[in-house]
This record gives C-alpha cells, sequence and structure tokens, in this order.
C-alpha cells in the first residue's frame, strides 16, 4: 500500500468533520471516500475500466448492426432537413420563417472550426469556478460573515458571483465574434458547481476520462485542485498533515 494513497484515503475520511450530518454532508462523505478509496486499489482499478471498456466495445459491435448501408444513408440525410415554421406572431413583421431553415452551416463558415472542434475533443473539466468561489466563501464566510453576522443570501451571492466574474480568466478564441467562454478551455470545457451537484464528481476524479458514458478529460493538476482545493502540488506537501494521521509530519 502506498503511503501517498492512504494519506489521501485518510484526507477523504476527515471530510466529514466539518459538515453536520445533513444530506449534503452524507454525499459529500459518500464520494471523498470512493475517491479515497479509488485512489487506493490504484492500479487495480485502472485495469478493472479497461476490461469494463473492452467488453461494453465487444457488447456494442455484435448488437448494433456496423454495416447497415440504409441506416447509414438515413443519418446522412438528416444533414440536410431543414424544419420550416410559418409566421404566426402578428407582431413580428420581418421574419417569414422563425426556423431560420434557409440557412445552413455553409452560410457561416468562421462557425465550422468550432463545430468541428465541438464533436472531435473529448471535454475538459475546468477547476476554475470551483476554485475561486471556493476560495471566496473560505474568506468571506457562507452561512455567516464576519462577527458572525448572519449572510444574507442573495447579497452573498451576488458578492460570490462578483469575485467570480472578476477574477475569471479573459478569453478570446481566434476567428470568434463573441468575446469570452465558460471555462479555461477555449473551445468545450465542463464547468463543476461546488454550490450545487459539483460534488457527485469527487469520487471519479480518477476515472472520470475512462467512463463509458459521457468521459471528460482532466488533468492531474486539475484532480488535485477539486480534491485538495490547492492549486499547486508543493503547497499541499508543505503542510503538515491532518491530526492522528499515523506518521511524522514532513
Amino acid at each position: 500500500m502506498k503511503p501517498a494513497n492512504l494519506y489521501s484515503l485518510w484526507q477523504s475520511l476527515l471530510v466529514t468533520t466539518k459538515y453536520p450530518i445533513t444530506s449534503k454532508s452524507r454525499r459529500i462523505f459518500y464520494n471523498s471516500l470512493v475517491h479515497g478509496l479509488l485512489k487506493l486499489m490504484g492500479r487495480k482499478h485502472q485495469k478493472m475500466l479497461e476490461k469494463a471498456h473492452q467488453q461494453d466495445t465487444a457488447y456494442r459491435k455484435s448488437t448494433y448492426d456496423q454495416k447497415n448501408k440504409d441506416l447509414a444513408q438515413k443519418l446522412c440525410s438528416r444533414h440536410h432537413y431543414r424544419m420550416t415554421g410559418n409566421k404566426a406572431d402578428p407582431g413580428v413583421k420581418y421574419l417569414d420563417d422563425p426556423y431560420l431553415s434557409h440557412f445552413r452551416l455553409v452560410d457561416f463558415p468562421r462557425l465550422q472550426p468550432f463545430l468541428d472542434r465541438y464533436f472531435n475533443e473529448m471535454p475538459e473539466i475546468c477547476p476554475e469556478r470551483p476554485q475561486l468561489l471556493t476560495k471566496w466563501f473560505r474568506e468571506n464566510g457562507f452561512e455567516t460573515q464576519a462577527k458572525d453576522t448572519p449572510w444574507i443570501p442573495e447579497l452573498r451571492q451576488a458578492h460570490a458571483f462578483a469575485y467570480l466574474m472578476a477574477g475569471k480568466q479573459p478569453i478570446i478564441r481566434k476567428n470568434d465574434l463573441v468575446a469570452g467562454t465558460t471555462t479555461t478551455n477555449d473551445n468545450i470545457g465542463v464547468v463543476i458547481y461546488p454550490d450545487a451537484q459539483g460534488v457527485m464528481a469527487w469520487g471519479e476524479l480518477g476515472a472520470i476520462d475512462k467512463r463509458m458514458l459521457n468521459p471528460y478529460r482532466i488533468t492531474d493538476e486539475t484532480a488535485h485542485i477539486l480534491h485538495h482545493g490547492q492549486q499547486h502540488r508543493v503547497q499541499c506537501q508543505a503542510q503538515p498533515k491532518p491530526p492522528g494521521f499515523p506518521g511524522k509530519n514532513r
């Protein structure tokens, strides 16, 4: 058993001491525990995922007819179909077809490269939003602020959102007419919402790029940020181990 994996599991278990026993704290506990257990399994878990992928691929090849020409032609024909609509709103004066069916992608050549990348690249998880919000809430509180003064939820969220918008990395993609992106990935990124259901991804940080449905790319640094709340691995190593962890502090 590697000390680093055991340490990760120990940290996951200690997470539960920070939260009261609520439904959300139970979700945090279970997902952090899964993350620690998968880290503990190490390479064995990776082999299990690879085997599951092989079995799923073999099943799909045996179940779905890949040589069905009629099906292939039917799928290709969808690219040429345009749903039309009739002008029904008397307040609309200049738009005859609300579905704009007379436009095709070829009419917008600037968008073609973006669309190609969107469908051919695996989305990547971005830690920017949870990192910024976590930093703000740690400094300003969530239920209460300085001197235990209760936060007005709407005001708290407004301040947090202002901090998020001020801290986001500004990105203007090449050949784009609309400035800004949702994540730091300039094409297709995955947003994590720690204030909503983002905690559900905790248990998959080490395997989310290998799951069979909706896989997402994730870098080691992003996984580390989402688990530890630290930007750099060296910062975490420089900190003392949690109280009660077996072994001496570095």
